[in-house]
């Protein structure tokens, strides 16, 4: 029976946290989790906001051992919700 452990890498094995996310994009798949460093950085927005934003339920984070995730959809979702530039409110 093969072993499921060969070739994984260390960023998808959790002992390392993956920075770049390239080798997804460029074979057609989005990543469904980033970290919440890349989340803010999407956003445009600082670590600490980005916490809140979870901690506030508008983005989804999930855990794989000790790494959080923030879910993609997720900040699709909330980026959507977000009032356009110059809008006025009613």
């Amino acid at each position: 029976m093969p072993d499921d452990t060969e070739g994984n890498s260390p960023a998808t094995d959790g002992a390392a946290p993956a920075t770049d996310v390239a080798p997804l994009a460029s074979s057609g798949l989005e990543p469904l989790l980033i970290s919440p460093e890349q989340a803010g950085r999407a956003l445009g927005i600082k670590r600490t906001k980005t916490f809140q934003l979870i901690r506030e339920g508008h983005l989804i984070a999930r855990k794989i051992g000790t790494r959080t995730g923030v879910e993609t959809a997720s900040i699709r979702r909330f980026a959507a919700k977000l009032p356009r530039a110059g809008a006025r409110r009613s």
